[in-house]
């Protein structure tokens, strides 16, 4: 699965577009304090990482 198809995916079931951010295809704006991530490893060439963002006080 590509990017632009999991996002395809993400919509039909329902995932409010402020809970993913996939680099280069959905970045949400305003950035929520928390989501879900899909981007390129800054530390791997050629790698992918996901994981979850919370920006808590």
């Amino acid at each position: 699965m590509d990017r632009r198809c999991l996002r395809t995916v993400l919509r039909a079931r329902g995932v409010r577009d402020g809970h993913y951010y996939i680099e280069e295809v959905h970045q949400p704006s305003p950035l929520p304090t928390d989501f879900m991530y899909l981007r390129r490893s800054p530390a791997l060439a050629g790698m992918w990482e996901t994981g979850a963002y919370e920006r808590g006080t």
